[in-house]
């Protein structure tokens, strides 16, 4: 057994103890959702990496130039996580999690996660109640994860989503956490015989065959 094997057993383990009364938000971030976003296994951030409940008190000009659920303007924006990387010292992504809750429930708050993306500035956002995981990016569901061994199946791709090391590799190369769009004129000139090798191999092949082409980026076969 490998150790990604035995830490998804482990986060199978600590489902089945939700049990009753236990079964709330909080023990679902405490013992699914806080370990998935720091584990090696999972998206890869450090302890400290992972702030809790940073308030963002909103200033008089967004109150203005934004339009918020239900017509009320709230306070502060409170996501449950931000994931801060200290190495660059930026929000890269939100998270809100939730308690017991179906797919359909959990779609219901992305415009509460949209609300936060924007008061925070960042493209990404991460919904979910410790099970199922929704990824957005650009306010754009992009990623949907139904079950744990869903999420087992769809690690490698969240990583290159949303994993810390994929994140400030962008960051690094581009100054920017956002995916970008490529265009390959010629798919056969050995310039990108990379670039065709990740998305013909493991998770990227599934990513480019798929709706997340878009995102990722086009290949544009020449003709011939």
């Amino acid at each position: 057994m490998t150790s990604q094997q035995r830490f998804f057993d482990e986060l199978q383990r600590s489902f089945e103890r939700l049990q009753g009364r236990f079964n709330n938000e909080a023990q679902r971030r405490d013992l699914l959702v806080r370990p998935v976003l720091v584990s090696p296994y999972g998206l890869g951030y450090s302890p400290t990496d992972v702030l809790a409940e940073i308030p963002y008190v909103l200033p008089r000009a967004f109150k203005q130039d934004f339009l918020f659920r239900h017509d009320k303007v709230p306070r502060r924006i409170l996501p449950d996580y931000v994931l801060f990387p200290w190495e660059w010292q930026k929000v890269v992504s939100v998270v809100e999690a939730k308690g017991k809750s179906t797919l359909a429930q959990l779609t219901g708050h992305r415009f509460q996660l949209a609300e936060q993306q924007a008061a925070f500035s960042t493209n990404w956002g991460i919904l979910t109640n410790g099970i199922q995981w929704q990824i957005y990016h650009a306010y754009e569901l992009v990623l949907e994860v139904a079950s744990l061994e869903d999420l087992r199946k769809k690690i490698t791709i969240i990583q290159k989503l949303v994993g810390k090391d994929a994140i400030l590799d962008r960051m690094r190369r581009t100054g920017s956490a956002c995916l970008v769009h490529m265009v390959i004129a010629d798919p056969n000139s050995w310039k990108f015989g990379p670039i065709r090798k990740e998305f013909s191999e493991g998770a990227w092949a599934e990513v480019a065959r798929g709706p997340l082409t878009g995102v990722f980026g086009r290949i544009v076969r020449s003709k011939g």
